[in-house]
């Protein structure tokens, strides 16, 4: 059987602590992670980076970075962001996954709306 791989990415990453979640979440159901993390502090990245050096970090302001070329393959299986990412530029990439997943619009997680 193929492996599968979850890719997700952080939006404002921090301590990693979400990333710890998914993480275990995967290696439980005999997932691989993909992951990408994003935060404009550079603090943020560098304490997220040391917690998981085998994430891929950019340390950019989100409206500066082009979702389309941040995420290789175009393709995510899991946003995590607060509320106020959804209103940028990766709101097209929200909008998308939860198209994709059959998921009404406005559905950013379980049982939590816009």
């Amino acid at each position: 059987m193929k492996e599968r791989i979850v890719h997700a990415a952080d939006l404002f990453c921090g301590a990693g602590g979400t990333t710890t979640g998914l993480r275990l979440a995967c290696d439980r159901l005999g997932h691989k992670l993909s992951m990408l993390a994003l935060n404009h502090w550079k603090v943020a990245v560098a304490t997220h980076r040391t917690n998981h050096p085998d994430v891929q970090h950019i340390c950019e302001s989100i409206d500066s970075v082009d979702p389309r070329k941040a995420i290789p393959g175009g393709y995510l299986d899991i946003l995590m962001a607060p509320q106020s990412a959804l209103f940028s530029q990766w709101r097209e990439v929200a909008s998308l996954a939860r198209i994709s997943r059959g998921r009404p619009r406005g559905t950013c997680c379980a049982g939590a709306t816009r």
